[in-house]
């Protein structure tokens, strides 16, 4: 099995996968996936905040506080309106092939 052969099967099953959400990925994303990352990042951020606190270096302040509101949030909220952003377009594009036909 070569690259390209992996690369095709995990293209059929991930298109075997969606096409069992057709028509409700977005809302399977928007309420359910995006959700429990939010809950996963604050369950980090507050593990991290509890080790800020515990510590008495101020690096490891710093350096929490850096990490949660200057790494992890600020990208996931960036993702987070791109993959929304991607699957409004996905859906005018549904629709728009469904009106047309």
């Amino acid at each position: 099995m070569n690259g390209e052969d992996l690369k095709d099967i995990i293209k059929e099953v991930v298109l075997d996968i969606l096409g069992e959400f057709k028509g409700q990925i977005k809302d399977v994303v928007v309420n359910s996936i995006i959700p429990a990352v939010d809950d996963a990042i604050a369950d980090f951020a507050a593990e991290q905040t509890a080790e800020a606190d515990a510590s008495a270096s101020t690096w490891v302040k710093i350096r929490n506080k850096l990490l949660i509101n200057g790494g992890i949030k600020l990208i996931w909220s960036f993702a987070k309106k791109v993959i929304v952003k991607v699957l409004d377009k996905a859906d005018e594009a549904e629709t728009a092939a469904l009106s047309q036909q």
